[in-house]
């Protein structure tokens, strides 16, 4: 059995939640993320179950054995590269100056709302 987290949460960490997944399930199309085991979503609620990703973080690496800083350093370098070559033209959100800071504001009002898609 694989280890699971749980992530669950109500009103706006709801809100939040359905983002991750839908965002998980777009990047899962081009970089490994956690595998998806259920979702649950209310009016009010939600419930995200997904496996941990197999390894040790970078920081535990390099903790472990200070002589692999070079290797994690590069390791994470492909990795970033990978990420940034993902064409931004395919992806369905948005994270524009302008729509993250009329987030901030909404959120400071307490009207805000998550999950806008372009």
């Amino acid at each position: 059995m694989p280890e699971l987290y749980l992530k669950t949460g109500t009103g706006k960490v709801a809100d939040d939640i359905s983002a991750e997944m839908l965002r998980l399930q777009w990047l899962g199309q081009h970089v490994a993320v956690p595998a998806l085991m259920r979702f649950e979503r209310t009016p009010d609620e939600a419930w995200l179950l997904m496996t941990a990703l197999p390894g040790q973080t970078a920081y535990q690496l390099m903790a472990r054995d200070a002589a692999l800083r070079p290797v994690v350093t590069a390791a994470l370098a492909r990795f970033l590269r990978r990420l940034h070559a993902i064409p931004v033209s395919s992806c369905p959100f948005t994270s524009e100056h302008g729509y993250r800071l009329a987030q901030a504001r909404a959120d400071r009002c307490g009207t805000g709302r998550q999950g806008r898609f372009r």
